[in-house]
């Protein structure tokens, strides 16, 4: 093998979704720190990771805002994660953001003193703030992460806060319907191997009829089985690992459940992918539920894919061009208001 150099890019060495775990891996094995798996979007050299692994040593705990793009002189978006709590869906998504615009996201922490979904939104806010002191603020998420964008919208407004877009990708608030005839634990290892596939691009398939007739270990032993199949690699990857993450996307199904959605004082922007299951179709016209959980008019984007390749290249462009185009129409809008306020300010 030869040397890598110190500022050679871990991307340019043919780095990909299912390298960053074994690497991250062998960080933790020889200094005891476990860095998030976004890192690698921010640090992607040696001489970048080497003083962050330095200064996570001595922290207490991670912030859970990672930024993807540092560079552009527009307003950031701020991004928030899926059910797995990772950002490694938004790989292509990074790379191909806009260059005049920033890109943040939130990768979940832990979820110690298991956190209600109204908290964890709370925390986001306050790691936000520190990037971005004052409104108004871009916020989005794909899957589960539009409930969490669309609470820290709310609570934002609810303090006065100035709230740009809020972006809603593929976000299904009223996803149990689909799911109403499976029992929990089905509906939980269905949602783990869609996690899997989403997280690692593998491409395997488990049936609902498979898993109903067996027990929380079966299920999850033949996942694992089909994962390793398609994806060889995964055999590498540490079992704690992934049964953290079965435990997370369980977490997670939980406390969505409970949830209660309030409505939001403002204007939402849902991207649905064009290419959803009869059975959804309905459901999709409808707005997967959110046209009744804001006070204006719910705007409806279609994006040429499925729930995980709409965040895929060729299809993530067509979604981001849609998402600059929405941020642009927020912005102008915004800009106008002001510049009216100013000239009467009794507007």
């Amino acid at each position: 093998m030869e040397p890598v150099g110190a500022e050679t890019s871990f991307f340019e060495l043919g780095g990909h979704s299912l390298l960053v775990i074994p690497m991250l891996e062998q960080v933790r094995k020889d200094f005891g720190v476990k860095l998030p798996i976004a890192t690698l979007f921010e640090y992607t050299t040696v001489r970048a990771l080497a003083p962050l692994i330095d200064q996570k040593m001595s922290e207490a705990r991670p912030s859970p805002l990672v930024t993807l793009k540092k560079t552009g002189s527009r307003l950031p978006l701020f991004f928030v994660h899926a059910v797995g709590g990772h950002l490694l869906s938004y790989t292509e998504m990074a790379r191909s953001f806009p260059k005049d615009r920033p890109l943040h996201a939130f990768e979940l922490v832990d979820i110690q003193g298991n956190p209600k979904l109204q908290d964890m939104a709370a925390y986001y806010i306050t790691a936000m703030r520190k990037v971005q002191p004052e409104g108004p603020y871009h916020i989005g998420g794909w899957s589960l992460g539009g409930i969490l964008a669309q609470e820290m919208a709310r609570q934002l407004k609810a303090d006065g806060v100035e709230v740009g877009l809020v972006a809603l990708v593929d976000s299904w608030i009223r996803f149990d319907e689909l799911l109403a005839q499976t029992e929990r634990e089905t509906r939980h290892a269905i949602i783990y191997a869609s996690e899997l596939n989403s997280r690692y691009g593998a491409g395997f398939f488990v049936s609902h009829e498979e898993l109903v007739g067996l027990d929380f270990e079966g299920k999850y032993k033949l996942i694992l089985e089909r994962f390793e199949k398609q994806v060889p690699i995964a055999s590498q990857f540490e079992r704690d690992m992934l049964r953290q993450i079965y435990e997370v996307t369980g977490y997670f199904i939980e406390e969505s459940h409970d949830y209660k959605i309030q409505t939001y004082p403002g204007q939402l922007t849902l991207f649905v992918a064009e290419n959803v299951d009869e059975s959804a179709k309905e459901l999709v016209k409808e707005g997967l539920g959110w046209a009744e959980h804001t006070t204006e008019p719910l705007i409806i984007e279609r994006v040429p894919g499925d729930h995980v390749t709409m965040l895929r290249r060729p299809q993530v462009s067509v979604l981001l061009g849609a998402l600059e185009r929405h941020l642009r129409k927020v912005e102008e809008a915004s800009a106008k208001a002001k510049k009216k306020s100013e000239k009467d300010p009794s507007c």
